[in-house]
């Protein structure tokens, strides 16, 4: 689930909170192609108060906040019921033609750490050995 979730894992353990953010800010690359309200809107100064908030004292823990423009939205990480490929179609070419049911976003469920993903991959296993 990567290392944004270890981190909160370990950091918790010394009351360290982790947090991530992904800023939506105007840039010399958007300049040109944001019309010039939008482009100051989008200036960095308008993902500054979510960027104080999450490294503050009353900051929660394992938040994904995206900000941009005074806009502010909480992310989440998200887990589908996913497939299992057995083996001899646990390839490559396998992985292809199963992607329309592996990209689906039917069903997903918030994760909160690796575990729970390693937990889900194991049920399916049993369930597809029977």
């Amino acid at each position: 689930m990567g290392l944004a979730k270890t981190l909160y894992l370990e950091g918790a353990k010394n009351n360290i909170r982790v947090n991530s953010l992904a800023p939506t800010a105007g840039t010399r690359m958007t300049q040109d192609i944001f019309p010039e309200e939008a482009f100051k809107a989008f200036s960095p100064e308008n993902v500054v108060p979510a960027a104080l908030y999450l490294v503050s004292e009353d900051a929660p823990t394992n938040a994904i906040v995206g900000a941009g423009a005074g806009v502010f939205q909480s992310a989440f990480v998200t887990m589908n019921e996913g497939v299992y490929l057995p083996q001899g179609s646990c390839t490559v070419e396998g992985f292809a033609d199963a992607w329309g049911d592996i990209s689906r976003q039917t069903g997903d469920k918030v994760i909160s750490n690796g575990m729970e993903q390693s937990m889900h991959a194991m049920t399916m296993l049993q369930k597809a050995k029977g």
